[in-house]
């Protein structure tokens, strides 16, 4: 019993004393009447099936966190192995259960593209057609370089400008060029499409553009934010095709100094659209001597010049988990997935993004320093590494210093362990859920010290280099056109509020997307999986990765999958595992879940007795929404499949 608690004790002293916060609703602000996507009890249709008349069903909604819906309905055939939409009428106070009813099937439980509106409509993604005064904004006809841009932009068209990409990628919004000029200098050019040449404010595609705030990559498909012929034709800088363009162009003398950079509207001709893979061959090839080839290799040597200062500064550099999938010949079935192959090529990219996204914000703030649209990544907060620090001090008698992003980033290096080569990857990966997310905002009256980037350890950041797919480039090219004398500043740019809401929404939507990506890639992961149904899921390696009181979370590299295990089923109540420890994971299919109407079970492999431990269908596949990725690789993206890290 919890002794009595003194009238005037705070917080910390009542916790001490084994109290718990408490509360109540006093009143309802406003209420939402939102849609859930689920489907209906698998014994309650079986139970009906065939009968007349009325039935009580219960609903089942995706989101675990969602109580189950009682509904009344004669169509129980009709909806058995079926997604529905579901709304709640009422919650009678004596029912543990709210009361709805059913006002769309999506489709059968399993199929590709129900799951993905299923996936879509849970994280609040607008999926609908353009309408058709969105598509009125767009150019009519043949499209070709006007002569009233050609007198105001400045013609790249004979540099050797290349864009480097996913395989695959039909959206480029981002070319470069390098070059050795009559003076010994290097130029370098970051080349973003000129998306706010096409998307002028004030019309339905920018308010369009403004609620969507951001394309979603799903991994068999892409939501996109603009109508199709803007972001993969008109403003995708494609080879061999003139394109407008917003340059940042720098010139670098022979210790890497700017001693003169310029922003300004272009007309560039890409010469080619290159593949990571593709690139990398042509910076490996000594033999290659092309001018495509040179000025590759100029970018690759000088990105990592400046990547090593970065490091030298505090950037962190954090893993994730990236996976390809292969999908069978009727484009049905994912057969394989594969880790997403990784290049220098793909870091050289990053870099010049990273240094043209810093520039924007630099030089907007230095004109316009109360509204400026800006992104930061604020510290961890004080304790987030408490527990991780523990644990790793335990296996390899080290702990991470997050005094400082430099701190941890030189932790983070050591903290190695010789008997498991992968530790240090999962100590990364783990890593990120110990900081925080990087967060759009208007610069309004935030002192300066508070827009530091802690991931990237730099002062000052936002997005420029992504217009096609996030809103937050398409106002901040508008942002910088003011800055530099060649756009009008629209008044709605000065509106501190305004520009807080926009930036908002913009964080609310990206977060979301983030979140349908991920979910999308555990639904393909669901698919390939299901190809072991009769002859069993391979035994893999996994990870103790986090614990309560009630449950332990396994982490399983190979499939990038997490699942929790109830204590009560461990022996000793799984107090014999410790976080951190290497387990042997046991995955199994399910007749209960969301995949094909089937979940994942994890069990353990006892080290002693062999026996599996642990396994609870009634408990599997339940990933808590908190095993995100915080980004820290804010200048290039995936634009092929789901991004691993939030940018």
């Amino acid at each position: 019993k919890a002794e009595p608690l003194p009238a005037n004790a705070t917080v910390e002293e009542a916790i001490a004393l084994k109290y718990s916060p408490s509360g109540r609703v006093v009143g309802i602000l406003e209420a939402k009447r939102r849609q859930f996507c689920g489907s209906i009890s698998t014994a309650d249709a079986e139970k009906a099936a065939g009968s007349a008349g009325d039935f009580v069903v219960m609903f089942q909604p995706k989101n675990g966190r969602i109580p189950r819906i009682r509904m009344r309905t004669r169509q129980v055939d009709d909806l058995k192995n079926k997604r529905l939409v579901v709304i709640i009428d009422e919650w009678p106070s004596w029912s543990s259960m709210p009361v709805g009813h059913y006002i769309e099937i999506l489709g059968v439980t399993g199929d590709r593209d129900t799951e993905a509106k299923v996936i879509l409509m849970e994280n609040d993604i607008p999926h609908y057609d353009f309408s058709q005064a969105v598509y009125d904004c767009l150019p009519k006809g043949a499209w070709g370089v006007e002569a009233a841009e050609v007198e105001k932009r400045l013609d790249l068209r004979d540099l050797c400008v290349c864009s480097v990409d996913p395989l695959g990628c039909r959206d480029i919004d981002d070319a470069l060029h390098a070059r050795v000029m009559a003076n010994g200098n290097i130029e370098i050019g970051v080349h973003i499409a000129d998306v706010t040449h096409f998307v002028k404010e004030h019309t339905a595609i920018d308010a369009e553009a403004a609620k969507r705030s951001t394309s979603v990559y799903l991994v068999d498909r892409r939501i996109n934010m603009l109508p199709q012929l803007l972001t993969e034709n008109l403003c995708s800088i494609v080879a061999d095709e003139d394109r407008y363009a917003f340059s940042i162009i720098w010139e670098y003398d022979e210790k890497m100094n700017v001693v003169r950079d310029w922003y300004g509207k272009t007309i560039i001709r890409s010469r080619a659209a290159l593949y990571y893979g593709d690139a990398q061959k042509m910076i490996d090839d000594t033999n290659d001597e092309s001018e495509l080839a040179v000025s590759l290799k100029m970018l690759m040597k000088i990105s990592k010049h400046f990547k090593n200062l970065r490091e030298e500064a505090g950037a962190l550099f954090l893993a994730s988990q990236e996976f390809k999938y292969k999908i069978d010949n009727d484009h049905v079935n994912a057969t394989d997935m594969v880790a997403y192959a990784k290049f220098d090529a793909n870091s050289m990219i990053e870099e010049w993004m990273l240094a043209a996204n810093a520039a924007a914000a630099s030089k907007i703030y230095s004109v316009f320093p109360r509204w400026t649209l800006l992104r930061r990544h604020q510290p961890p907060v004080e304790g987030a590494f408490d527990s991780i620090n523990e644990a790793i001090f335990e296996k390899v008698g080290m702990r991470l210093d997050p005094t400082s992003s430099l701190t941890l980033n030189q932790s983070l290096n050591k903290c190695e362990s010789s008997s498991d080569p992968y530790f240090n990857t999962l100590i990364r990966m783990l890593t990120t859920r110990c900081l925080r997310q990087a967060q759009y905002f208007a610069s309004g009256d935030i002192p300066y010290a508070e827009f530091m980037h802690f991931g990237l350890a730099m002062p000052i950041y936002t997005h420029f280099t992504s217009p096609i797919r996030r809103y937050a480039d398409v106002i901040v090219h508008r942002q910088l056109g003011a800055a530099v004398k060649i756009m009008a500043l629209d008044d709605d740019h000065t509106k501190k509020e305004l520009m807080e809401s926009i930036a908002d929404n913009i964080n609310y939507r990206h977060e979301h997307a983030q979140k349908a990506g991920r979910d999308s890639q555990n639904f393909f992961t669901g698919h390939f999986l299901k190809q072991f149904e009769t002859t069993g899921i391979p035994i893999e390696d996994g990870y103790v990765i986090r614990q309560t009181d009630s449950h332990m979370f396994i982490l399983v590299p190979k499939f990038g999958q997490e699942n929790k295990i109830e204590r009560e089923l461990l022996p000793n109540q799984g107090n014999n595992f410790k976080l951190l420890d290497k387990v042997k994971v046991k995955i199994t299919i399910t007749e209960k879940g969301d995949t094909f109407g089937k979940r994942l079970a994890f069990a353990i492999i006892d080290n002693v007795t062999g026996e599996v431990v642990g396994m609870d269908a009634d408990e599997a596949n339940v990933v808590d929404d908190d095993a995100r990725e915080i980004e820290v690789k804010e200048g290039v993206e995936d634009k092929s499949t789901t991004e691993a890290q939030p940018s």
